[in-house]
């Protein structure tokens, strides 16, 4: 039963973890509803006066990167008196501005801030391929070419 290490025999081993992994399973709670629709927001959200009911208005820009376009959303507040601060964002690596960011962008708007949020190139509606390529380096530039379009 033993092999010369004193351990058991390596399907032994497997056995093991693999009954101690399906017992896990099985004692896990299950949710029967579970939802798996992103909320992904592509609309456009024009500028119809007040009575549409928003604080802001949605702007969809081209910036370039590198010779790519990059497509970003402005958030402006209607009714400020002066030019309000800008909040540049992009999600972490891999993901889009369309994927929950947005939800960000509306709160600091309706804190009276301008934000403007944006794809990496090879993600969301901004070009380049291979698509949905993660490169620290290119996001960097990214970020350096949108903060560059901003100031």
């Amino acid at each position: 039963m033993y092999n010369k290490q004193g351990f058991l025999p390596r399907l032994g081993v497997r056995l093991s973890v693999v009954a101690g992994a399906l017992a896990l399973l099985i004692a896990l709670p299950w949710e029967k509803n579970i939802d798996t629709q992103f909320n992904w927001d592509r609309s456009t959200i024009p500028n119809t006066g007040d009575q549409d009911g928003r604080t802001f208005t949605r702007t969809v820009l081209q910036i370039t990167s590198h010779g790519t376009p990059l497509e970003a959303w402005l958030y402006l507040p209607k009714h400020s008196s002066s030019p309000p601060p800008v909040l540049v964002m992009a999600h972490g690596m891999g993901a889009q501005k369309d994927i929950g960011l947005f939800m960000y962008a509306e709160k600091f708007v309706d804190a009276g801030m301008a934000v403007l949020i944006f794809d990496y190139r090879c993600f969301g509606g901004s070009g380049g391929l291979p698509r949905h390529w993660v490169s620290p380096r290119r996001h960097i530039q990214d970020w350096h070419a949108v903060v560059a379009h901003v100031q």
